[in-house]
């Protein structure tokens, strides 16, 4: 036991065990998708080392054992062809003069013995082709192929239960939402009305999308749905029934006056409703005033035509949640502060920058948690007014929506064919360097009076620059090697399409970098910023939270 508690508090299993399934099913959904290119190069590497050019024997026959022929390769041709010969008179002697116009001619004695000499010759190729192939399946041969055909039914697996993973991992963030009060709203609650009004709206919400999906399912189950079809409409009601217990229970909690909360008032409670709770209400009205009461269940549904949306987006916002526990952003700004710019040409600059990680890390929502913090008070350190910090560190997470591998534009081209990928990102470029450039123009015309700061010289700043330019380099070298290992070793490169497989190895190896190297007292330089995220002293712990940071996020 004093092992086993050793464990749970050095490993923070306890935390871990809330994080755990969510972690496994986003490992899941990159092991899913990278398998397909993972799986393809293993069958190469096998060819490559265990195939045999010369006696042409291929990778795909030593994936089983073969079975052997059913031919008998020592059959005696003299015997076998008397015995056909016998075989044959006896039929001809049962032919009728009627059934002897439509039988073909019977075989001569020497196009018999041909024909068996020839089968013969083949059953013995088959044979020596068998003997050949086992000859090849050695101890090497059984190990690979257990490996590269377990990540096959993994894969496999994976592949055929996109959706219901989809679910799973929509069904753990809006359950935590709900435990945890952490509903998209117009106020975060504080007062007991506030959180029961919340519940309270939950609860209806969750109503209607159980009855609709109950409904739906009663009417699949007439037209005969498949097996796969029905474990996903279970998902769904399991789903809603258990955010309608979870209401119902924190209803009945706060009817009752809380000696921690204080009561609040009835109309502002109303800024606490979740939104989704809201559209949800407006969207399921609807339907049933237009005895449509499948309508919420058939949109829900339709996640199944395209499953690896949600997938992606969830692999993104994790992308910013690992950023957040990286110090990319800081090292960033300790390479600009030097310079001494004015806040105007700061933001300019943050704007274009950031346009790149806010693209791969799933839109404004997951890079503003991730540097938001730190590039307000750094502007704010500058001299910019709040309102203008503000409205600068949003922009800084808007912009490179419209950028390659943007998940934004993915989804748009999925519902509407007449636009392509390629030719939204192309103008979205031009609309990122448009909007940037207005912003610092209009910015720069209306920016108060400041007194003159005296500009650092290029030594100067390169000097100020030094102590964060050997981390920064270590960050690239990582990054490129890890694009270098895909590239090699899976042939893959980024784009649209392989961002959201690629991005979190990427950050995931950025903290074991980081943390690999404070261990060893080297670390990286510490930036003087204005302000600093707090961030987790070790991997799991990084990880950990990061994780459960995409689950709120989602």
């Amino acid at each position: 036991m004093r092992i086993w508690d050793a464990w749970i508090k050095k490993y923070n299993l306890i935390k871990w065990g809330a994080v755990l399934p969510s972690l496994v099913l986003l490992l899941l959904v990159l092991l899913i998708g990278s398998g397909e290119l993972l799986h393809g190069r293993l069958l190469e590497i096998g060819q490559v080392f265990f195939g045999d050019k010369i006696k042409q024997v291929q990778y795909y026959a030593l994936r089983a054992d073969p079975q052997p022929p059913s031919c008998n390769p020592e059959i005696d041709i003299d015997t076998e062809l008397n015995r056909l010969l016998h075989k044959q008179a006896i039929d001809l002697a049962r032919i009728d003069e009627l059934d002897s116009l439509i039988v073909s001619q019977p075989m001569t004695a020497e196009a018999m013995r041909q024909s068996l000499q020839t089968a013969l010759k083949q059953c013995l190729q088959m044979h020596a082709r068998h003997e050949q192939i086992k000859a090849h399946i050695t101890t090497e041969v059984k190990i690979f192929r257990v490996v590269e055909q377990t990540l096959f039914e993994l894969f496999h697996f994976g592949a055929k239960n996109k959706v219901n993973i989809a679910i799973l991992l929509m069904s753990i963030a809006m359950l935590s939402a709900t435990i945890k009060h952490g509903h998209l709203s117009l106020s975060v609650p504080e007062n007991r009305r506030d959180f029961l009004m919340q519940a309270l709206f939950n609860a209806l919400a969750a109503s209607l999308l159980l009855w609709s999906c109950m409904y739906y399912f009663f009417i699949a189950r007439k037209a005969g749905i498949s097996t796969e079809e029905k474990n996903t409409h279970y998902l769904w009601i399991i789903l809603f029934f258990l955010v309608l217990m979870i209401s119902a229970k924190q209803i009945i909690e706060f009817i009752k006056p809380k000696d921690k909360l204080k009561n609040g008032q009835w109309l502002p409670a109303f800024k606490s409703i979740p939104l989704g709770s809201i559209i949800t209400l407006i969207a399921g009205t609807y339907y049933i005033l237009h005895s449509h009461h499948a309508g919420l269940a058939i949109y829900l549904h339709s996640l199944a035509s395209t499953p690896y949306l949600p997938l992606h987006l969830a692999l993104f916002i994790w992308c910013g949640m690992l950023l957040k526990q990286t110090r990319v952003i800081d090292l960033f700004l300790g390479l600009l502060r030097p310079w001494r710019l004015t806040p105007e040409l700061m933001t300019y600059i943050v704007l274009l920058a950031a346009a790149i990680p806010t693209a791969y890390t799933g839109g404004s929502g997951a890079f503003i948690m991730a540097a938001g913090a730190v590039i307000y008070h750094e502007l704010r350190t500058l001299g910019a007014k709040s309102q203008y910090a503000l409205a600068s560190t949003a922009m800084a997470g808007s912009l490179g929506i419209m950028l390659s591998p943007s998940l934004i534009v993915i989804a748009i081209v999925a519902v509407n064919a007449e636009v392509t990928s390629a030719e939204l990102f192309y103008w979205g470029q031009w609309i990122l360097l448009l909007t940037s450039s207005l912003f610092y123009l209009a910015s720069r015309f209306s920016a108060p009076v400041r007194p003159i700061l005296q500009r650092p010289t290029i030594a100067q700043a390169l000097k100020e620059m030094a102590p964060n330019l050997s981390p920064t380099l270590a960050i690239v070298a990582v990054v490129m090697a890890v694009l270098g290992m895909y590239e090699i070793v899976l042939n893959t490169t980024m784009d649209e399409n392989t961002a959201p497989l690629i991005m979190p190895v990427i950050f995931i190896s950025l903290i074991f970098f980081d943390q690999l190297l404070r261990k060893q007292g080297i670390g990286f330089n510490s930036t003087k910023l204005a302000f600093h995220l707090k961030r987790e002293e070790s991997f799991n712990g990084s990880v950990r939270v990061a994780t459960s940071e995409t689950v709120a996020m989602m």
